[in-house]
């Protein structure tokens, strides 16, 4: 049976024409250029009932280069009384930190049973992400915002092609476009938010001229729900040396041979070894198997840093079993301020800043916990007045905790979006 259904937008996307409502515009499916293809010889179904139907697909992207990316995605589409073809709201829902490739959401058995749950008589899409899936065996563009926004929009345009296509579905009338994300997805998620506000088309209209209309206008976007993101990597990072103590070591490889990757200024300079302490490097060919392979979950990547990277007067003083001294990955010349290599690192992770630069037109709703050292709240009170400067509705919830991101992620995925 198949497995995966193929959606290949147009990294363009839009085309209007200047006598199209909107409303026409996006239930005519007009948005979308390519249509899609089915894969040889099999269902598009993963699962098949009267109440839901689960789809995995395949769509074109562009990696952190701009090069053409084939990527994989998995999509519930919920009834009504049995009917599908009309849905109340898309969801999107952007990915949260991962480390092997079973916590895709096209392997991931769970992502089934929650969005099946929540699907009635709505459209959930759940992209893999660069590295898992489709793309398995590529570095994943962690904390690179730029290139996730990109890859997770084009994801949303291939599911709802692929929906109105198969199903010769529309949406409800006053359907509209949520975007979900918690932890890593929530930067992503923010991420998507500011592509969806400041990206768009300008067309020329009949006596009226130009006028440009944003992604998120043609999509219907009625706002984000994120919960603890680091949608400022430079403030996170800087937090980090400050209290010494990670809570989750795995994501700093994972943010250096992102940063490396999209960053060719600094690729050029550095080594990825130049990065790390003398420990780390000692067992660098065996992490580098394990980040490129995806063979471990996340809490046994944590673990084993912490097992083979404390020493025993480490242990007696972290408060986690699966915590690591900052020290004990990054080298010395990276945790001080005036070396150059911290200068060019920031530099990089300064363009993945959300919390700045640009003019939030969509309202947000942001989640976090004032307890939270793996993303702290300096993340969410900076994008809460980047979004109240420019007069754009932001409603925050602060979970007032010692509780920490775990607690406070899993407490969110139960909150109604």
């Amino acid at each position: 049976m198949a497995d995966l259904l193929y959606g290949k937008p147009n990294s363009d996307l839009v085309t209007l024409k200047p006598d199209d409502a909107r409303e026409q515009f996006i239930k005519r499916n007009q948005a979308i250029i390519d249509s899609y293809k089915k894969d040889t010889g099999g269902s598009v179904y993963s699962v098949y009932t009267p109440f839901f139907h689960s789809i995995k697909y395949r769509y074109t992207s562009t990696d952190q280069k701009g090069r053409p990316i084939e990527l994989s995605a998995y999509m519930v589409v919920g009834s009504y009384m049995f009917d599908f073809t009309d849905q109340n709201h898309i969801y999107l829902i952007c990915p949260y930190t991962h480390t092997k490739e079973d916590e895709c959401a096209t392997k991931d058995e769970l992502a089934f049973e929650k969005m099946t749950f929540l699907s009635i008589d709505n459209l959930f899409i759940m992209p893999d992400g660069q590295g898992f899936g489709a793309d398995a065996g590529n570095v994943q563009p962690y904390i690179d915002h730029n290139t996730q926004a990109k890859q997770l929009y084009d994801a949303l345009i291939a599911g709802f092609h692929i929906y109105t296509e198969e199903y010769n579905g529309e949406m409800e009338g006053d359907w509209t476009l949520r975007v979900i994300g918690a932890s890593q997805g929530a930067g992503d998620a923010m991420a998507v938010h500011k592509y969806l506000d400041t990206n768009g088309r300008t067309v020329k209209w009949p006596a009226i001229g130009d006028i440009f209309i944003s992604y998120g206008a043609m999509m219907c976007f009625e706002y984000s729900y994120v919960c603890s993101g680091p949608y400022d990597p430079v403030s996170t990072l800087e937090s980090y040396y400050s209290i010494r103590e990670l809570e989750f070591p795995c994501v700093i490889p994972l943010v250096i041979k992102s940063m490396l990757e999209c960053n060719p200024e600094l690729s050029k300079k550095y080594d990825e070894s130049n990065f790390y302490s003398a420990a780390y490097n000692q067992r660098k060919a065996e992490y580098d198997m394990i980040y490129r392979d995806k063979t471990m979950k996340t809490s046994d990547l944590n673990k084993k840093l912490a097992e083979d990277l404390n020493t025993e007067a480490d242990k007696k003083i972290l408060s986690g079993d699966d915590h690591v001294f900052i020290d004990r990955i990054l080298c010395p010349s990276v945790l001080d301020k005036n070396s150059q290599i911290y200068k060019d690192f920031m530099a990089c992770l300064k363009k993945q800043d959300l919390t700045t630069g640009w003019k939030p037109k969509t309202k947000t709703f942001l989640y976090a916990s004032n307890g939270d050292k793996t993303v702290p709240p300096i993340n969410t009170t900076k994008l809460a007045e980047l979004f109240i400067s420019n007069g754009t509705s932001c409603e925050v919830d602060w979970e007032m905790t010692d509780q920490g991101h775990i607690f406070t992620c899993g407490k969110f995925m139960l909150l109604p979006w």
